[in-house]
């Protein structure tokens, strides 16, 4: 449900496409929250459906038209309200650590070969987290009012990055 959510805070910044959503949640949100094309593209039929946002085809000569989509005032409403409300986050859900749970069962060879791979994939994690948090300390100007929660989001990142990597390295070492 808070896909839905995610995509109209993104249209609260301005109209957008698709498309553009779709980038949003690639480049900028993918680090804490995953969303298949497809599912984005679902949801925004979904938010035309109930109101929550409008859309207009923009002709475009050189290019295929482009489909753009506006929050509506009922759907502002209804992404304020779930803004002002408190919740946890979504239960942790990670395929990897139930296999660690259970890795007992097999060659403690191959428990470290995985180790050593999750560390490699939090580097490179951590390396995108980075740069992420560079861009918008460098690009987003310091008056900006978003600017403070989207550097806190990227710092949360680089963090649990960081921890990750540790949790790894440690467990491969309580393994020899």
């Amino acid at each position: 449900m808070s896909l839905r959510y995610g995509i109209l805070g993104l249209l609260k910044f301005g109209p957008k496409t698709g498309y553009d959503v779709n980038a949003y949640f690639q480049h900028s949100l993918s680090f804490f929250w995953k969303a298949q094309t497809s599912q984005i593209y679902r949801e925004l039929n979904k938010l035309e459906e109930a109101e929550y946002a409008s859309s207009e085809i923009v002709v475009q000569y050189d290019k295929p038209n482009r489909k753009v989509y506006h929050i509506t005032d009922k759907g502002s409403e209804a992404f304020m309200q779930w803004l002002n409300s408190y919740e946890e986050g979504d239960e942790l859900r990670d395929s990897f650590l139930l296999k660690m749970f259970f890795s007992g069962f097999r060659d403690k060879k191959k428990s470290i070969a995985a180790l050593e791979h999750y560390i490699e994939t939090a580097e490179n994690e951590l390396a995108l987290a980075e740069e992420e948090s560079s861009e918008i300390q460098n690009t987003i100007p310091k008056n900006n009012t978003h600017r403070k929660y989207w550097i806190a989001t990227s710092q949360y990142e680089i963090m649990h990055c960081k921890m990750k990597i540790e949790w790894a390295e440690n467990t491969i070492k309580s393994l020899m």
